[in-house]
């Protein structure tokens, strides 16, 4: 179901209850047809749940329009709670369209964990602006960006990132102002940190050199820190559940 396909994630078999613990009122899931995977995913919301009897959700959409559902349909689900992936299987078992489309599933037997290591990674092909900046000695206060460059961001976590470009950033240089566009639950927004150079290599490929850094992100605010931690979470889940 939930194959291991990171090295930085473990996989672990529980029963219901950690189930009931995560199935609250209002968490998202992802629906998969299990007999249909080619399909695609499906997003839902957890009306409520009674542990060992079922699971009320939303009834699924696509374009728009709530998806016709049978008795019996089976469904790999899967949801992201706290640093855990969890996936288990289902079954439709009631279909109502009032007061408004809603969904009976068979609770699960069966759940299985993904736990997420704080470093995870994930890859990206993210075009990204690089400023090359520096401290001032004396205050302490970064300095107006000396260069810009056009990068290229290949990976990402919570604390750092990969970025690789075609000139060489000064040798003098040890921070880097990052920014991107991300497109976090359907929208674009800006995101850009500041980060210390932590590594660097040279990198050839169809024969143009690449330089390679990896960088730590520094300073980071509430608000920047909740959507790099969202953006990551949401690429995470969509490269442990593709196919």
């Amino acid at each position: 179901m939930l194959a291991q396909k990171k090295s930085n994630v473990s996989a672990s078999r529980n029963s219901d209850n950690a189930a009931h613990c995560a199935l609250q009122a209002g968490i998202e899931l992802q629906l998969q047809f299990f007999d249909e995977p080619s399909r695609g995913r499906f997003k839902v919301t957890v009306i409520g749940y009674v542990e060992g009897k079922s699971l009320l959700i939303t009834a699924p959409t696509m374009d728009g329009r709530v998806m016709l559902l049978r008795e019996g349909q089976q469904f790999i689900v899967r949801l992201l709670s706290g640093k855990q992936i969890i996936g288990f299987d289902s079954e439709v078992t009631k279909v109502y369209n009032n007061p408004f489309p809603y969904v009976h599933l068979k609770p699960p037997r069966e759940i299985q964990q993904q736990v997420v290591r704080n470093a995870y990674r994930v890859s990206l092909n993210l075009i990204a602006t690089v400023y090359a900046v520096e401290r001032d000695e004396e205050s302490s206060e970064l300095n107006k960006p000396s260069c810009t460059f056009a990068a290229k961001l290949s990976n990402m976590s919570t604390t750092g990132c990969q970025f690789k470009v075609l000139k060489k950033l000064p040798e003098t240089n040890k921070e880097v102002i990052l920014s991107t566009k991300v497109t976090l639950v359907e929208q674009s927004r800006m995101l850009q940190l500041n980060a210390i150079i932590r590594s660097y290599r040279n990198l050839e490929i169809n024969n143009k050199k690449w330089h390679v850094y990896g960088v730590e992100f520094v300073e980071v605010n509430d608000n920047t820190r909740l959507l790099l931690n969202c953006f990551v979470y949401e690429k995470l889940v969509q490269e442990l559940f593709k196919d």
